[in-house]
């Protein structure tokens, strides 16, 4: 779905499906929010004839992006379909704070989609650029062990095909990183140090280790893409802390990578060498707290190898997108953060182990 057909009678047949039966919208605003690479989001306003009581006064709309490159990927590698049957399927059965859901529909093809949600706002979206603060990397670690937890090692997870999808992504993502290093190298040739250069061409040479390595670890729902442009705080006007948005890479594998790309690009490097070790203790006694039996040593060694989805997803993504200011500093400032985890946890050292 586009834009275009954000109109009147879709938002009323829309809201009628969601049990709000009588209601009649006469008009509506359409305000771009959010910054999303892969869709485009909006604020809808609706005008109501008379005056309906328990409506909504505005919802967010997701919805296909108009960028075709954006599209190709997302088809590619089914990030409307899931992030659609996330909201149908997954969001009730997890602990962790998500806009409710109205409407969700995804086309066959796995091109064209469209969510409605609870509007949220007020509320502050983090910034992969200027970070967070330690209390909202607090709230943010909390939420991914509430992610984590309720479905630990569940094994109906593995008998939904859109979500048990890491046979068929492995092999795709080695050939797909593989192949977009060099332009990555060449298309911010001059801009990158020299160190970001190094790790990732040792990483590339050895990425297949990389993902024998998740297929070791244990394995729930993982976010993909965890990181602070994806988290909204303080939510309705500050009445609840945080809400986790944007769902397209939800996926069957090793929670731990969540927290340590989220903990790897939401701090400078000076502040996560500093309170890093507070939030990986954080994260372990959350998920003790649920029952999930993760000794503290082996978790660390995952952690550390868990450091590379920050390079990757920066770099396979800084490629695969339409190319904007914010977007350039956006995916340098994950790479270069994720360069300085790597090496000051010595990671490349687990790709041996």
């Amino acid at each position: 779905m586009r834009k275009s057909g954000l109109t009147p009678s879709w938002l009323t047949d829309v809201l009628r499906g969601a049990g709000h039966r009588n209601v009649l919208v006469t008009d509506v605003s359409v305000t771009a929010v959010g910054t999303g690479q892969m869709a485009d989001s909006y604020r809808v306003i609706p005008v109501y004839a008379g005056e309906p009581v328990d409506v909504p006064d505005s919802v967010v709309v997701k919805l296909t992006s108009e960028d075709q490159a954006s599209i190709d990927t997302s088809r590619e590698q089914g990030n409307y379909l899931r992030e659609v049957r996330f909201y149908q399927q997954l969001a009730p059965t997890i602990a962790t704070r998500v806009p409710g859901c109205l409407y969700a529909d995804v086309s066959q093809s796995g091109d064209d989609f469209v969510l409605v949600m609870e509007d949220v706002g007020p509320a502050e979206q983090g910034d992969q650029i200027s970070g967070c603060s330690l209390e909202r990397c607090e709230v943010v670690v909390d939420e991914a062990a509430r992610l984590h937890g309720p479905r630990w090692g569940d094994p109906a997870l593995a008998q939904l095909p859109w979500l048990n999808i890491n046979d068929q992504m492995y092999p795709l993502a080695t050939t797909l990183l593989t192949a977009a290093f060099p332009v990555f190298c060449k298309q911010y040739d001059g801009i990158l140090d020299s160190a970001v250069v190094d790790v990732g061409t040792r990483l590339i040479e050895q990425l297949p280790s990389f993902f024998e390595l998740q297929r070791a670890m244990p394995w729930t729902l993982q976010h993909g893409d965890y990181r602070p442009d994806n988290v909204l705080f303080d939510i309705h006007g500050g009445a609840e802390p945080a809400a986790i948005v944007d769902w397209q890479t939800i996926v069957l594998g090793p929670g731990v990578l969540d927290v340590a790309y989220f903990v790897g690009g939401a701090l400078t490097p000076p502040d996560r060498r500093k309170h890093e070790g507070e939030l990986f203790d954080r994260y372990h006694q959350r998920l003790l707290e649920q029952g999930v039996d993760y000794p503290k040593a082996r978790l660390w060694d995952d952690y550390r190898a868990a450091t590379f989805w920050g390079y990757l997803v920066g770099m396979g993504a800084s490629v695969a997108v339409k190319r904007t200011e914010r977007g350039d500093a956006m995916f340098m400032s994950m790479i270069d953060r994720a360069t300085q985890q790597i090496l000051d946890l010595d990671a490349l050292r687990t790709l041996t182990r």
